[in-house]
């Protein structure tokens, strides 16, 4: 089970992983030329969240690693983490060419993150966790800041 879980997580982390790389506006048929500032804060954002997202993969592995040696109290975290890295990887997508669903997506990925944040930051006496809720939380600020149009 252990071993399922964490190939999962380093599958989801090696997806994320490409996102941080793959986002281009030229392969991106959504996006629109003329408004190059707003571009590119939404592109920044958008690099943002796959960061955050590669961030909690990482830490669903630390946390699978734990469990496997008996630190039970992992299990919510790695739940958590699995759920905002997920989440965090569409919205990365979603974001970075102006998608139809952005403030949807813009709300979920704020929601996910600060939760993401409470769990990991039960366990801060580890830095491994510390990390993730804090890039949690700058993701969802960056995320809140994120100006929509209608």
């Amino acid at each position: 089970m252990v071993r399922r879980e964490l190939l999962l997580g380093l599958g989801a982390t090696s997806m994320a992983s490409a996102l941080l790389g793959s986002y281009s506006a030229a392969q991106d048929p959504q996006v629109h030329s003329g408004d190059g500032a707003k571009h590119h804060a939404m592109a920044t954002t958008a690099q943002k969240i796959a960061a955050c997202s590669v961030e909690c993969s990482s830490c669903y592995s630390h946390c699978t690693m734990s469990i496997a040696e008996g630190k039970k109290e992992h299990a919510p975290c790695a739940a958590a983490c699995l759920d905002c890295a997920d989440i965090c990887a569409m919205a990365s997508r979603v974001v970075g060419r102006h998608g139809a669903f952005l403030s949807i997506v813009r709300d979920a990925c704020v929601q996910a993150c600060l939760a993401c944040s409470i769990e990991c930051e039960k366990l801060a006496a580890d830095p491994m966790m510390k990390k993730c809720a804090s890039v949690c939380r700058e993701c969802a600020e960056a995320c809140k800041r994120m100006h929509i149009q209608p």
